[in-house]
């Protein structure tokens, strides 16, 4: 059986899942959106966002935990249960929408933080949903690197890098990174 870390308040939790049999669990921009305003209905009382990204067939948030174990676990079942159920219903369908109950790694230590930011942010490249991870609407890093109005915790992430220049700089070193390796061999999925 599977140790699965509790969400303990003050912890940083990498999260994600994906779609049952490799199903796409975002079908339309419609349903980006919703699962964001779910997210801050639902999760955002007991988790601060810190990195997300959302393609078609699964999702990653980095996010640390406000409340204790079984608020923030109650916020994030809501989100999942309540965003399936909408989704079945909007294109007549039925059973579990996500693979399993969702994944959650504790992130402990600042390198593994702002290497996984990074790793979020170029996802959506890296499995060929676009050419340029900068460019995905459904990610964080356009945001973070804004002056747009945002729930993110927008200054300790620049801050971990050093600023928005250094941020910059390190998804474009771990963008160039990965394609020198062929695969890394620690995913993080």
């Amino acid at each position: 059986m599977q140790n699965i870390p509790a969400l303990a308040q003050g912890q940083y939790f990498h999260i994600f899942n994906r779609g049952n049999n490799g199903e796409d669990v975002f079908r339309e921009p419609r349903n980006y959106q919703y699962f964001l305003d779910q997210f801050r209905r639902y999760a955002a009382p007991t988790l601060e966002l810190y990195a997300y990204c959302l393609m078609p067939n699964h999702f990653h948030l980095l996010v640390r935990v406000a409340a204790d174990d079984a608020l923030a676990s109650k916020g994030l079942s809501n989100l999942f249960n309540g965003y399936a159920q909408a989704i079945n219903i909007a294109f007549h369908r039925t059973g579990s929408l996500f693979e399993d109950r969702f994944h959650r790694i504790r992130v402990e230590t600042d390198q593994y933080i702002t290497t996984l930011i990074a790793y979020i942010h170029l996802n959506p490249q890296r499995h060929g949903f676009t050419n340029n991870f900068t460019t995905w609407p459904w990610s964080s890093y356009s945001t973070l690197i804004s002056l747009s109005p945002t729930g993110l915790q927008r200054d300790t992430v620049l801050d971990w890098y050093g600023g928005l220049n250094q941020f910059r700089a390190f998804h474009e070193q771990f963008l160039d990174a990965t394609h020198i390796a062929v695969h890394v061999a620690e995913d993080f999925e």
